[in-house]
């Protein structure tokens, strides 16, 4: 019955990311079975973030005059950008998305924010390679101090939030067309920071696992309320 309760929670917070709600922000409340007070764990190697990393960058410089038309600009260069600031990786990007799949394979599952500068920014993301995987990450704790530290030295920062290992990464104005909308900045300037949230990908397996065994459950008790035919 804790179980059939605990998964019940579950299933309604996946269902309440994954449709509109009615409310501008995300859900930033704890589901009790994600671990509120689950220690974070240690980040994935730094070779797996780096490559990562230098993919996401690509993104963001890789302006062309046809972006600034069709104003695919900031966060929709890397993803497509739903309701409440949620989204997916695009596909296109397929090197960022087999980066993504390594590190899973390693151990971890990922999510990506885009910042922008100030307290008062805006924050986009849980961004992840499916929608399933935003129930994962349901607060921004450590988010947006992790990126103002990177904004501030100009270099990565690491932190921790609610059950999740932070990296931060300063993305800087590369080009004069980025100063076209950036009109405050000059070249090399931060504009915004990429954060990386990595959480223990034991924790999605075990909700598999007891999706599975309360299905199997459900299942075997029809088959005995309904009797022999």
């Amino acid at each position: 019955m804790a179980r059939t309760a605990i998964l019940t929670g579950f299933l309604t917070a996946a269902v309440c990311v994954g449709n509109a709600c009615d409310r501008s922000e995300p859900d930033r409340s704890v589901p009790p079975l994600l671990g509120g007070t689950k220690t974070a764990p240690e980040p994935p190697d730094r070779a797996l973030v780096d490559e990562l990393d230098r993919g996401i960058q690509d993104r963001f410089k890789d302006v062309r005059d046809e972006d600034i038309h069709t104003r695919n600009l900031g966060t929709s260069r890397v993803a497509f950008l739903g309701l409440r600031r949620l989204g997916t990786i695009r596909k296109e990007l397929k090197g960022e998305l087999r980066s993504l799949a390594r590190i899973s394979s390693a151990g971890w599952e990922t999510a990506v924010y885009v910042a922008e500068p100030g307290k008062e920014g805006t924050i986009n993301g849980p961004l992840t390679a499916s929608s399933d995987s935003w129930v994962l990450f349901p607060n921004l704790d450590g988010v947006r101090e992790v990126a103002e530290r990177a904004l501030e030295t100009g270099a990565p920062a690491r932190g921790r939030g609610r059950g999740v290992a932070l990296e931060a990464r300063p993305v800087t104005a590369s080009k004069p067309m980025c100063l076209e909308c950036h009109r405050a900045n000059k070249i090399g300037e931060p504009l915004g920071a990429v954060v990386y949230a990595f959480r223990d990908a034991v924790l999605p397996s075990l909700l598999e696992r007891s999706h599975q065994n309360s299905v199997t459950f459900a299942a075997a008790r029809n088959i005995r309320s309904r009797g022999p035919r």
